[in-house]
């Protein structure tokens, strides 16, 4: 578990917005101990940071925010098939400097770019800046949450509510529908939640803002449509049933 925030905003960075920044990700230090990492461009009104909890690659090659060319990337979560997605892009001819799915991750999108999203077999949160553009996302699943609000100034996010609400002094909304949600299941589902302003990632969405402020957010991956053929459909039997749980387990 490791945590990431950042913001992108429509004008070059203050002083006082890098301090609020590095006060923003300190938040988040219980979910990555092991390294705490922030990069900014002022010009481009960029901050990013990254907590820590080594995993894969426990080296210090491996902490984030992570730089490689015109790609800069901070990542939460695991990529289960790194290792074959790695070996095929050896072959394509890239170089590899560590042993992590960090580089992988970043690796992959310089030459997938967007469908490396429909590689991965992982539960991840991300954010990625590549050419002028913001790009965030998670796995098909939503298993590594992440949370985002836009204002007027610009683009933030953070793997908890906690550092938005207390940086952008977000306000309780207890609107009648939440309420009742959270009756009924125990939480709020994505893209609401209890803060007004503030969404969560839906699974396996993306979110694109580019330099002229531009916002767009759609689906990457959407479930197969369930087929059922012609035939009567009966229920299974006792011994089927256990075969389905000794799988399962």
């Amino acid at each position: 578990m490791c945590g990431i925030f950042g913001f992108y905003l429509n004008r070059p960075l203050k002083d006082k917005d890098i301090e609020k920044g590095h006060a923003a990700i300190s938040k988040l230090t219980h979910r990555g101990p092991d390294n705490l990492g922030v990069w900014h461009d002022k010009a481009k009104g960029l901050f990013l940071g990254h907590t820590r909890l080594s995993i894969q690659d426990t080296s210090s090659q491996n902490n984030q925010p992570y730089l490689d060319s015109n790609l800069s990337l901070i990542f939460n979560g695991e990529i289960y098939n790194f290792l074959e997605i790695r070996k095929d892009l050896k072959k394509s001819g890239c170089v590899f400097k560590t042993e992590g799915d960090t580089e992988v991750f970043a690796k992959s999108w310089q030459k997938y770019g967007e469908k490396s999203l429909n590689i991965f077999d992982g539960m991840f949160s991300f954010c990625l800046f590549q050419n002028n553009t913001l790009s965030l996302g998670v796995d098909i699943f939503g298993e590594k949450p992440l949370y985002w609000y836009q204002s007027k100034e610009g683009f933030y996010f953070s793997s908890e509510p906690r550092p938005l609400v207390e940086l952008l002094d977000l306000k309780v909304d207890l609107i009648q529908e939440n309420v009742n949600q959270f009756l009924m299941l125990g939480y709020i589902p994505s893209p609401n939640t209890i803060y007004k302003g503030l969404n969560r990632c839906e699974p396996a969405s993306i979110i694109n803002i580019s330099e002229d402020g531009r916002f767009s957010l759609r689906k990457y991956w959407s479930r197969p449509e369930q087929y059922i053929g012609k035939g009567k459909v009966l229920p299974a039997t006792s011994i089927e049933l256990d075969k389905i749980e000794d799988a399962l387990n």
